[in-house]
């Protein structure tokens, strides 16, 4: 008896011994909050709006602190993770374009959203519009949250200087014959010199070049890549009519197919020409209301769908942008998946930042929210159309595709340095040769 009571005297005080060891430390485990780190290019005064989204995601969230950290501009996101991932020191949560998602995903990178979005009661296409979760896919995973979601470019313009033109200035040019009338009526010379015009169709710049080019194929169906994203430019003579007819356009507006390039960048750009009067009309995604209202809050404004052929119904897409990836390194995949979440698809995170720039959100029922129409009163009826009226998503593969080589074969065709038709052909060449590369790497 006396050895059992000396055998249990002795077991007490390792307990004791253990839990007075162990419980200081079981205690901060359950106080200290988990820690996700975040990294973003949201810069500017957007910066200050991702840090109130995150203030919110935490008030949330007490158990989870966030880390938000911006790592410079678009153009830096992919040398950074990549060095971070060779290092293992990624950060939980990435802002990522979706097809370099789709990129870093396949390489086991990234992780996929689907166990974590079930593990939290939800499915990705009840969070997004379901058009945009199924073009978020590939090889049967989704590895990003899209923020939002753009629309086809749209035709901005000067009523007061449509009005000057006896121009209806309510809406845009019904049409591409009614287009070309306009911007006839709209471009103004002193003798030989140009000193307004009505539109620069091809561009001034390689992007824009490509952007103006796109949204004219799109309008026509003319899709980038095959369905398979093996084939650039599949419908080649498609894209050489489209092509064909902007460079004519220019040619009996303003006598020359490169004066309207050649004229913008005279006059400092697209922006600042449109701003000066000196540009009447200009093709440009939904972004660009936000800097034309910061830099002249006064401006006569007129936003519409850019004119399509003659007779022709609207038929538009969607398309998703930025948005948010959990890495492998993620030291707690579902609270990283919580700010995801948060960031991207409630309405109270992402949707409250988007509408604050005007922008569309990939959370369908912001798409409709009364204080859109105040934030941006000539732009959101015309997206709303857009997005009530887009059939399907644009695809989205994580194929390689330089598009501003084909900008600069648009602006060759423009200056005459090349036929419009190999100019195209050239480009595909050299596309083609980078895609078959890619894929014969993935195998």
């Amino acid at each position: 008896m006396k050895r059992y009571l000396e055998r249990l005297s002795i077991l007490v005080l390792m307990v004791a011994t253990v839990w007075t060891t162990c419980a200081p430390a079981l205690a901060q485990q359950s106080d200290e909050p988990v820690v996700v780190e975040f990294w973003h290019v949201w810069d500017g005064v957007r910066h200050d709006l991702i840090k109130e989204v995150v203030r919110r995601f935490e008030a949330a969230h007490p158990g989870i602190r966030v880390e938000e950290r911006l790592i410079g501009v678009a153009a830096d996101i992919r040398e950074k993770l990549t060095v971070a991932l060779a290092g293992g020191v990624a950060p939980d949560v990435i802002m990522i374009l979706p097809g370099m998602a789709m990129e870093y995903g396949s390489k086991q990178t990234l992780l996929p959203l689907e166990p974590l979005a079930e593990a939290d009661g939800v499915r990705i296409d009840e969070l997004i519009f379901p058009v945009i979760a199924e073009s978020l896919k590939w090889q049967g995973n989704t590895y990003s949250l899209p923020v939002m979601v753009d629309v086809p470019a749209q035709l901005y313009y000067n009523r007061e200087l449509f009005d000057q033109a006896g121009i209806d200035s309510n809406r845009g040019p019904a049409d591409h014959d009614a287009f070309r009338d306009a911007a006839t009526k709209l471009t103004r010379r002193d003798g030989a010199d140009l000193t307004a015009i009505g539109i620069n169709l091809v561009g001034h710049w390689l992007s824009y070049h490509w952007d103006n080019f796109n949204a004219f194929l799109g309008q026509n169906g003319i899709p980038l890549l095959d369905d398979e994203a093996r084939v650039v430019l599949p419908d080649i003579a498609g894209a050489h009519q489209v092509l064909t007819w902007m460079l004519d356009f220019e040619e009996q507006v303003l006598g020359d197919s490169a004066a309207g390039m050649q004229f913008v960048n005279n006059n400092g750009g697209m922006l600042p020409a449109f701003l000066n009067d000196r540009l009447a009309m200009i093709i440009a995604p939904n972004w660009i209301y936000a800097q034309i209202k910061a830099d002249r809050s006064d401006f006569p404004l007129g936003v519409d769908v850019i004119p399509g052929p003659v007779g022709a119904e609207y038929s538009g897409t969607l398309a998703p942008t930025w948005g948010y990836a959990i890495t492998r390194d993620s030291r707690n995949p579902q609270a990283a998946w919580s700010l995801v979440r948060w960031l991207a698809a409630e309405v109270e995170g992402g949707g409250w930042f988007m509408k604050q720039q005007g922008r569309i959100s990939s959370i369908p029922e912001m798409i409709t929210d009364p204080e859109y129409f105040d934030v941006a009163p000539e732009l959101w009826p015309v997206v709303l159309r857009q997005v009530q009226l887009a059939t399907h998503a644009s695809s989205v593969v994580p194929v390689p595709v330089n598009v501003n080589r084909i900008g600069q074969a648009v602006a060759n065709a423009a200056r005459k340095q090349e036929a419009p038709l190999a100019a195209l052909e050239n480009a595909r060449r050299e596309l083609q040769a980078v895609v078959d590369e890619w894929w014969s790497e993935q195998q």
